[in-house]
């Protein structure tokens, strides 16, 4: 249903079909018949199956039917009907898969792991580039640290008579660095809620552009951008974070100011 859903249909202007549109659906059914080898079995018979539910136990591309049933066919046709050809098993949790496997090799199994090695080499594609993006996110914070603190410098140079003021009216250092890193997480937050409304933003107008201009293909996500609250708030702590290291020599040497050679010099 999905490749109908996503290739066939669109290409062909159908309606897309639903689950419940499908349910109780008559399909035909020729059984003693293979077309993948182009030949057929003695007596074979043309039937029908229906449709009754979906499974997400089901195999990606096949169907599902009673064990009765299929001993049944098997033992029409001569096959072996009380044995298993194969076993497909569902491990509780993606960690139990390599237990899950190790037990079945002990009992001379042979595991079909084709579609876990798919996974596994795309999901390590996706690992590297996704460190790649946190190196390079790392990277850009530094320089928007290294910037913050250049910045704050200068607003100390700029500021020294009033620091010095604000020590001769009886401020201690401590109150000096605490009003410039407080004006330092003010600008770190700001910029962190900017980022964030900017990274949504973009998100939704990428999501927007992939769902007009590419064309449906199987499996196609829903949204390719997923914003939970933690990682909101991870990029508004991780642009605080920046902005008081950025102002921590600043605010270092402003406190370090003292109060008449500050408001000796202009």
């Amino acid at each position: 249903m999905e490749l109908y859903n996503k290739v066939f249909a669109p290409q062909r202007n159908l309606p897309r079909l639903t689950d419940s549109m499908l349910v109780g659906f008559q399909i035909p059914l020729e059984l003693g018949r293979s077309w993948v080898v182009s030949r057929s079995l003695p007596e074979s018979q043309e039937t029908s199956m229906q449709v009754v539910g979906f499974s997400e136990r089901a195999t990606l591309a096949g169907v599902s039917m009673p064990l009765a049933a299929i001993r049944r066919i098997n033992r029409k046709y001569g096959a072996d009907a009380d044995t298993y050809s194969s076993v497909l098993v569902r491990a509780q949790s993606a960690d139990d898969v390599g237990e899950v496997a190790a037990g079945a090799r002990k009992l001379g199994l042979e595991i079909d792991d084709t579609e876990r090695r798919y996974a596994v080499q795309i999901g390590a594609a996706v690992e590297l580039v996704t460190l790649a993006l946190s190196l390079l996110a790392a990277l850009i914070t530094g320089l928007a640290a290294v910037n913050t603190m250049q910045a704050f410098y200068a607003s100390v140079r700029e500021r020294t008579r009033e620091i010095g003021v604000l020590r001769a009216v009886g401020a201690t250092r401590g109150d000096v660095a605490a009003v410039v890193l407080a004006e330092a997480a003010a600008t770190g937050l700001a910029g962190g809620v900017l980022g964030v409304v900017l990274a949504r933003a973009a998100g939704a107008l990428l999501d927007q552009l992939a769902r007009t201009g590419l064309p449906e293909f199987p499996f196609k996500p829903a949204t390719f951008f997923t914003f939970h609250a933690e990682h909101l708030a991870l990029g508004l702590a991780v642009a605080l974070l920046a902005a008081l290291l950025g102002a921590f020599l600043p605010a270092r040497a402003a406190a370090r100011l003292e109060p008449a050679k500050a408001l000796t010099e202009s």
